[in-house]
């Protein structure tokens, strides 16, 4: 009796060593069948580690592990309807990641899941996105275009293939005149200095062109200002004010039209010339209307 015992023992050792399903030995509530996936203690016969027939799993060739539940790779899923033979397990990576390695694995008798689980991979700058449009959706300010994994415009690879930074389009300088550029996206813009303006700043504004200078007075541009050169009888910045007199000391009322006489009378420069009612002539002034004693730019 101590001689069987001591060889059954040794048998169990031995079966414990190899460290396999339906051989490793194991007690109730025991952590024997720990190292076998899936597997359980059959405490009501054998006293080894099995795989659940219940639950449907079967162990894989060399009895390591029972074909049992699969677990979603890391950023991926996997979906299967069963573990019993046949079964076949499907996987997929979420947005901005691509299986590397198989899309299925199949439950095969005594030998488990084939093959070995695969793994998603980050997409990354050129990669092949034509049959995986989201493959591009970790890329920062990327996007799937032509087929490829590219920035978008206005952005460029910072190196790491992940992502896209901006592009500074003001390293160029392309603002003239003492402008200041303001970097966009993919486009720039010019605060131009005073009396610039243009796409670049490169156009000198023309003062002159709103007509400052007033009775046939000669406009000077200049750079952000501009100068007036006044007939003989008028002054003032604009050429606004003038005056007669033998010492010139009355203001000329430019309301005032000429005396009409039968005669044609001769203009001087800051009229407009003359014009003819019946048998009698006046001069015409060159604001005819809207202008007041010494102003321009209000009724009489």
């Amino acid at each position: 009796m101590h001689a069987f015992t001591f060889i059954l023992t040794l048998a169990l050792l031995a079966s414990s060593i190899h460290g396999q399903l339906f051989t490793t030995t194991c007690s109730d509530g025991g952590g024997e069948c720990d190292a076998f996936p899936n597997s359980v203690c059959d405490t009501a016969v054998m006293l080894v580690c099995v795989c659940p027939m219940a639950r449907s799993y079967i162990a894989n060739s060399d009895k390591t592990r029972c074909c049992g539940a699969v677990v979603n790779p890391a950023n991926g899923t996997v979906a299967t309807n069963a573990t019993i033979p046949g079964s076949v397990a499907t996987y997929a990576c979420n947005p901005g990641f691509i299986i590397y390695g198989v899309n299925t694995r199949t439950c095969v008798v005594n030998t488990g899941w084939s093959g070995y689980q695969p793994t998603c991979v980050a997409g990354k700058l050129n990669d092949n996105c034509s049959g995986k449009f989201d493959l591009c959706a970790t890329i920062a300010n990327g996007q799937c275009s032509d087929g490829l994994c590219k920035c978008n415009a206005g952005y460029q690879d910072d190196g790491s293939d992940t992502n896209c930074i901006n592009i500074n389009e003001c390293v160029s300088d392309p603002c003239l005149n003492g402008a200041t550029c303001v970097n966009g996206v993919a486009k720039y813009t010019c605060q131009c200095s005073a009396g610039w303006t243009g796409n670049n700043c490169q156009t000198d504004i023309d003062e002159c062109a709103i007509l400052p200078c007033k009775y046939a007075a000669t406009c000077i541009d200049g750079l952000n200002t501009y100068q007036c050169t006044c007939a003989t009888v008028f002054s003032g910045l604009n050429c606004e004010t003038g005056y007669t007199g033998r010492l010139c000391e009355t203001e000329i009322d430019e309301c005032v039209l000429c005396e009409e006489g039968t005669a044609i009378p001769v203009c001087p420069s800051y009229y407009s010339g003359v014009a003819r009612t019946g048998d009698f002539w006046k001069m015409l002034p060159i604001i005819r209307a809207g202008c007041s004693h010494g102003r321009y730019d209000a009724k009489c």
